[in-house]
């Protein structure tokens, strides 16, 4: 019992350096930017491309830190085989959620879209435009992409423009 009670210590603590570090990867991302001149902005607000660039890199900083758990779990002589066996699952399905996304967003650019950031989960899939003018037809493009490419069916997916 108390190696499941460590377990839990160890995996709250993982959660909470793992948002801690997402959230300080933003800040240092926007200091950066800042430093180097490359905000356009008169309202210093980010431009689209910064907001889609910082979404990535969060977005690859947190995954790298969820890989870097999961092997710590799979590594470890204490770890039960439940729970290598459930971390290399998980493993691989962020790995194949990884890949869906990466190809959404590739296919839904060649269709002309300036820039796409795809998420997906269990349920929906949300599809996030850079498109000031959005139109009907656009997003019937979008959707036709995402089921035919996934399992998902038009009402699970949520086309937003930024």
């Amino acid at each position: 019992m108390k190696g499941n009670k460590k377990k839990i210590a160890v995996l709250s603590v993982m959660l909470v350096l793992l948002v801690a570090s997402a959230v300080l990867n933003v800040l240092l991302n926007n200091k950066l930017t800042k430093q180097q001149g490359q905000v356009a902005n008169v309202d210093n607000e980010p431009t689209v491309t910064e907001t889609f660039s910082s979404f990535r890199s969060t977005r690859e900083t947190t995954r790298q830190e969820l890989f870097d758990y999961l092997d710590a779990i799979i590594t470890a002589e204490s770890s039960s085989q439940d729970a290598k066996s459930a971390a290399e699952t998980q493993k691989q399905s962020v790995c194949k959620q990884m890949e869906d996304e990466l190809l959404l967003e590739r296919l839904i650019q060649a269709r002309g879209f300036r820039d796409v950031i795809v998420t997906l989960s269990d349920k929906t899939c949300t599809v996030v435009v850079a498109d000031d003018d959005l139109q009907a037809n656009e997003v019937a493009q979008i959707l036709s992409i995402v089921t035919s490419e996934t399992d998902y069916t038009a009402n699970d997916v949520v086309v937003c423009r930024y």
